[in-house]
């Protein structure tokens, strides 16, 4: 149950999703948008359709135990004119793996496809899943996270502890770090919190926005893309800011 004295420093679904939304928004010109998401991604689906009301669904469909798409109505369904830009949401590793590769064997010369999502979860980052069609597909997602921390942490960071950074060892030093400087400018946590802005470190960073009698809630995050076979970011000035509810 939210809390009014918590800070919730994890950003949270909803709000990841807006800022993709709104991302594509500040993009699309001509593209043609269209819609794969499975039964308990309807949420998700019903947003897109919200922010691009001519984007067209693609149907999934059942065979045996696996979902996927059908390949020839998939293929009707592109556009030869304009680039294609497709969201695919799903929880399910299967559905993610072979439809990034129908979607990256359809993709062409004459039939551009770039491939989106609003919610990156574990099922894009199974075994299965090729990083080589993402990254032909310029697959683009919100993340907390910057996937990488800076070269300069990770270096002082292999020169103590002899070892790989991960990402539980980055937000942690970035949680404290953000801690420390909110608390250097004023000592009540809860008066600095929405007074100070966006601060970025190693891999994360923070921007509190003070929800209704819930607690205070971080509203940043990066829009990320895979291109040549690596993760990088979306520069800020390419993202329109949202307003909070």
């Amino acid at each position: 149950i939210p809390r009014e004295n918590i800070f919730y420093t994890y950003t949270p679904e909803d709000r990841l999703r807006a800022r993709m939304l709104s991302y594509v928004q500040g993009q699309v010109a001509d593209e043609k948008i269209l819609v794969i998401s499975d039964q308990k991604n309807q949420d998700a689906e019903a947003a897109i359709l919200e922010a691009f009301p001519a984007a067209e669904l693609v149907e999934l469909r059942e065979e045996e135990e696996n979902i996927s798409l059908d390949r020839e109505v998939f293929i009707s369904q592109l556009s030869q004119e304009a680039d294609n830009w497709v969201f695919v949401e799903t929880d399910d590793f299967k559905i993610a793996s072979s439809v990034s590769s129908i979607l990256n064997s359809a993709n062409s010369d004459t039939t551009r496809i770039r491939m989106f999502t609003t919610h990156k979860n574990r099922a894009f980052e199974n075994d299965v899943i090729s990083v080589p069609h993402l990254s032909n597909l310029k697959f683009t997602f919100p993340s907390v996270p910057k996937e990488e921390s800076t070269a300069a942490f990770a270096r002082r960071y292999r020169r103590k502890f002899r070892g790989e950074p991960d990402r539980y060892a980055i937000r942690g030093f970035d949680l404290g770090m953000d801690l420390l400087l909110r608390l250097a400018y004023r000592l009540n946590l809860f008066e600095v919190a929405d007074q100070i802005g966006e601060l970025e470190y190693s891999g994360n960073k923070f921007n509190y926005w003070k929800g209704w009698d819930s607690g205070y809630f971080n509203r940043a995050a990066y829009i990320l893309k895979y291109e040549d076979l690596q993760i990088k970011e979306i520069e800020e000035l390419q993202i329109q800011e949202i307003q909070d509810p």
